[in-house]
């Protein structure tokens, strides 16, 4: 007998103690100078004696589909669409064969060993805290050994992280084709005298992520308070973003900025004589939001990766992605053209950062391409 089976009749046993409880009930109810005899209920099934002892049950909730149960939890989340896609994705793989097991334990263990074969740490890291988080919503505690496991993959990746600056060797592939170091400041100087064969939308895209550190899903937002969407809206009118989410899709007070004059200007140019009801429409169909991977793809695309017949167009390095263009930006302004205080920590707010994270985490990292001795390797 497996241990399915033993649930069921376990479950079985408990119900037909019930029914004749019930029926023990309406049995004493009757007067006792009545002749109307009530039989108790037959058996619903005859029993056989186990050969061991069966275990309790477990909650009935554990009988059902973990991924339908999971799924449903995320989706009554107050959580962004992109995220609970993420989430979604990531317990469907990490659940498969495991949909219907009904021992916990087991589960856990199966979840750990799935976890542990992703080689990337980060990435790693980032599905285990959306396996926790789904558990999160179904109510339901981490097990110990995962939530340990996540807990020093985290302090690992912390102490490998925090306060590290890249050296001169992994700098070199971080150099344009004239020797120099790709800076903000460079793409700033670069954004002036774009080429006039760079369409209006790729202007925008560019501005965004060279004027301002705010991650991609940022500037999935409507256009117009009238088309405000879950993400928030860009009043054209006051060049002002209104953010109502955060980075992991969670309901914040509203982040209410002014975009950089640069974008501001390269907002209206797109939206001229249009009527997008998204800031950062899709290009084949505008009824639609750009995603986060559609901005990196196009961010690549069109000014460092390139195209098959045409790569690098414009000499930068061919690896930049949409972390290192923050990176940057938080170096150029802590660094370079250096913020007060009081403009950093507002600006930290506006990006979503602490500027203690920003500190240990996202400055330093390129730093090293403004020391004097960084420079003078570059040219």
């Amino acid at each position: 007998m497996d241990q399915q089976q033993k649930h069921i009749l376990a479950a079985l046993a408990k119900v037909q103690e019930q029914v004749n409880l019930i029926t023990q009930i309406v049995v004493n109810s009757i007067p006792t100078n009545t002749t109307t005899q009530l039989p108790l209920s037959p058996p619903l099934l005859s029993l056989p004696a186990p050969a061991i002892a069966l275990t309790p049950p477990p909650p009935s909730d554990e009988l059902i589909d973990w991924i339908v149960k999971g799924t449903k939890a995320v989706n009554a989340a107050e959580l962004t669409d992109g995220y609970k896609k993420s989430v979604i994705k990531t317990w469907n793989r990490a659940m498969e064969g495991q949909a219907f097991n009904p021992n916990l334990e087991e589960v856990w263990k199966h979840l750990l060993a799935w976890s542990n074969s992703v080689e990337n740490d980060d990435y790693r890291k980032t599905t285990m805290g959306e396996i926790k988080s789904v558990f999160k919503h179904m109510k339901m505690a981490c097990g110990s050994d995962f939530h340990i496991a996540h807990d020093k993959l985290r302090s690992k990746l912390k102490v490998e992280l925090e306060y590290k600056q890249k050296t001169k060797e992994e700098l070199e592939v971080y150099k344009c084709s004239d020797g120099t170091y790709l800076t903000n400041a460079k793409l700033r100087a670069f954004y002036s005298d774009l080429p006039d064969h760079v369409s209006d939308f790729h202007r925008m895209l560019f501005a965004f992520v060279v004027f301002h550190g705010n991650r991609g899903e940022d500037w999935r937002v409507g256009y117009g308070e009238k088309n405000q969407k879950d993400h928030g809206y860009y009043d054209p009118e006051t060049a002002t973003m209104f953010l109502t989410t955060g980075k992991t899709g969670k309901k914040y007070d509203t982040r209410i900025f002014k975009v950089h004059p640069k974008v501001q200007e390269a907002i209206a140019t797109f939206h001229a004589n249009k009527d997008f009801v998204w800031l950062m429409p899709q290009e084949k169909d505008t009824t639609k939001s750009c995603t986060q991977d559609a901005l990196l793809k196009n961010i690549q695309r069109h000014f460092f990766k390139g195209l098959k017949n045409k790569p690098s167009p414009f000499g930068f390095p061919t690896i930049i992605n949409l972390t290192h263009l923050r990176h940057l930006y938080e170096t150029h302004i802590r660094y370079v053209d250096r913020m007060s205080d009081e403009e950093l920590a507002a600006t930290m707010e506006i990006i979503g950062h602490s500027n203690t994270t920003s500190v240990k985490r996202y400055s330093e990292m390129f730093r090293a391409m403004h020391e004097p001795e960084s420079q003078s390797q570059s040219k």
